[in-house]
């Protein structure tokens, strides 16, 4: 099945289950790429607002998803770019919620559309 999301081709989905205090790690393979993506869910009580921060280098990445506890959904509202892999970005769209720590994440993996 091809599924394409605005000028995006989806990769993947994934629905992460986490339990409070644990990271997720993906790793798959597309393309003939592995791809490897660390997952870490950080509180922080000083600074109480929602964030990610990506870091991403070849064909891995590390997205640190801050303050991620409301148990009202919440979202990325625009594509993110993760990676840039052989001229192509990968991004990803994402929503969840948290209850008493525990994490429910959804995300879909997209590559961009290339020229041609």
């Amino acid at each position: 099945m091809k599924v394409k999301i605005g000028n995006r081709e989806q990769i993947a989905s994934v629905v992460l289950l986490v339990p409070s205090g644990e990271d997720a790690m993906l790793e798959f393979s597309i393309e003939d790429l592995n791809i490897t993506i660390h997952i870490e869910f950080v509180d922080d009580k000083e600074d109480a607002n929602p964030g990610i921060k990506i870091e991403g280098v070849d064909n891995q990445a590390k997205m640190t998803i801050k303050n991620w506890n409301s148990s009202l959904p919440m979202a990325i509202l625009e594509p993110m770019n993760l990676l840039e892999i052989n001229g192509k970005t990968m991004c990803m769209v994402m929503t969840g919620y948290s209850v008493s720590g525990f994490k429910r994440v959804e995300i879909s993996l997209l590559w961009e559309k290339q020229n041609d």
